[in-house]
């Protein structure tokens, strides 16, 4: 895990290291005190200055800064136990208590200054601007503990060594203090609305089981032999009737594994116009693909090595990725029932401009049993897509042109009302443009037995996003 976390990072890591020396260098030279405790003091500050360079300066994607920031509450206090950033956060804060007992000689100020330390952390990185990681109090538990926990062993070296310890109560006014501060801090920023609590009952990931790691191993296995290597499993759990997800984080790439099924892959190896030696190179493929039909060979060969079983009984479609397809072409594998309804079947395959696979979708969910068939013509579907379209004051029906509808099989759990229920429903998937030529963001489902329009802006989105995400789907690819 921590060479995902750091790959690529080479100049964070010098800089780092760099503001480490630096702090355990000028402490050690102007602190005044016994020998001894300088080095301690030492310590302290360099396990600070590392502190604050992983949670406030590592760069990275997506956490705090937002226009609304957020803190999560997670009422789950057990959880940070299992999982990999949890431990990670014991372990930061670890030296940093350690230190501050053998320097302070107190316990007090030793572990409540580690948890301050924490809670200062916390609020930077909900609401400075400028960092890429969010704020949740299950960081701030296991920061504490680590805390806590050094300082204890810290206290625990002083009288094995036959070392003053300072009282309880030592350092206390000062530490108290800040904790106050800190307090009014949270409170204000809480109460003027600058930072919004969000409460939950779980917020991080689980360390992956020893089957979950053999499917994990087993599906990259199938997808790409030898050519890459997993650094971490861990389980994302699932919400609203969905399954939990492995969260595999390869040498080069991550990848998604529904579990316990392990009916749907998706990997994504490279998202850009550049293509680079971490997309698969396919053996035998030579030849740069120059259009779809070169895209769909290049394709053939990869699954027939990998996936023979898409080629039996499916049709096969192809599209560009970006304007000029600058990342490449997805080729899909897809079957139909009897009524040409969509099976949640697939295989999409991304083949960039190198030839090679850069993402890729792979969904093996058994055929719908017992699913109603559909009744609704399209005619009739697209009536009902233009009624609900119509509710919006600036989109009257009769502007709008229908430019896409397609049968697909939609399981019961992501339609409104539907969480935890098995099963499928036929569906008419509609998208719709203006009269300028613009097409609609929104599309909508209509049930082909009952022909009631599903709301756009729930249960579409949500289909969308359910589905193993893979490169730019165009509109009339949403995952079913």
């Amino acid at each position: 895990m921590l060479s995902a976390i750091f790959q690529g990072q080479t100049a964070f890591i010098v800089l780092a290291t760099l503001a480490v020396l630096a702090a355990a260098s000028a402490t050690f030279v102007f602190s005044r005190t016994t020998r001894g405790r300088r080095l301690a003091w030492a310590g302290l500050a360099a396990s600070v200055t590392a502190e604050l360079a992983l949670t406030i300066f590592l760069p990275g994607e997506g956490g705090g800064g937002s226009s609304t920031p957020v803190c999560v509450v997670n009422h789950d206090l057990v959880e940070p136990f299992a999982t990999t950033q949890g431990l990670l956060n014991l372990l930061m804060f670890l030296p940093i208590g350690a230190c501050a007992a053998l320097a302070l000689r107190s316990l007090v100020p030793a572990a409540l200054g580690g948890a301050l330390l924490s809670v200062a952390t916390e609020l930077t990185q909900a609401v400075a601007p400028f960092v890429h990681r969010g704020c949740d109090t299950s960081d701030l538990v296991m920061n504490s503990l680590g805390a806590a926990l050094g300082a204890l062993g810290g206290l625990a070296v002083l009288k094995a060594r036959g070392l003053e310890v300072r009282p309880v109560h030592a350092h206390a006014r000062p530490t108290f203090l800040a904790a106050g501060a800190l307090v009014l801090l949270a409170g204000a920023l809480v109460g003027g609305r600058v930072l919004t609590l969000q409460h939950v009952d779980s917020s991080s990931l689980r360390f992956a089981g020893s089957d979950a790691e053999k499917a994990a191993n087993a599906a990259i296995q199938e997808a790409f032999g030898d050519r890459y290597s997993i650094s971490a499993v861990q389980v994302q759990a699932g919400i609203d009737g969905f399954e939990d997800r492995l969260l595999i984080t390869l040498d080069e790439g991550t990848a998604e594994l529904t579990w316990p099924t392990a009916r749907q892959l998706s990997v994504s190896l490279e998202n850009s116009s550049e293509t680079t030696s971490t997309s698969f190179s396919i053996p035998g493929v030579t030849k740069k693909p120059t259009d779809e039909k070169d895209a769909v060979a290049i394709a053939r060969i990869y699954v027939k090595a990998h996936y023979p079983w898409a080629l039996r009984a499916s049709g096969v479609s192809s599209y560009a990725v970006g304007e000029q397809a600058e990342l490449g072409w997805v080729v899909s594998w897809q079957r139909r029932d009897r009524d040409g309804v969509r099976m949640p079947t697939r295989l999409d395959v991304q083949i960039n401009t190198a030839g090679r696979v850069s993402q890729l979708l792979v969904d093996r969910s058994p055929d719908p049993q017992n699913m109603a068939r559909p009744v609704l013509k399209e005619r009739d579907a697209e009536k009902a897509g233009r009624k609900l379209l119509a509710r919006d004051a600036e989109l009257g029906s009769e502007r709008l042109t229908l430019i896409q509808a397609e049968l697909i099989a939609v399981r019961t759990a992501r339609l409104p009302g539907g969480e935890g229920k098995e099963g499928y429903r036929p569906q008419w998937l509609l998208s719709f443009s203006t009269e300028q030529g613009e097409v609609l963001p929104e599309r909508i489902l209509v049930d082909a037995v009952t022909g009631k329009a599903v709301d756009r802006a729930s249960a579409v989105d949500e289909l969308e996003q359910s589905e193993g995400e893979m490169g730019a789907l165009p509109p009339e690819d949403i995952g079913s």
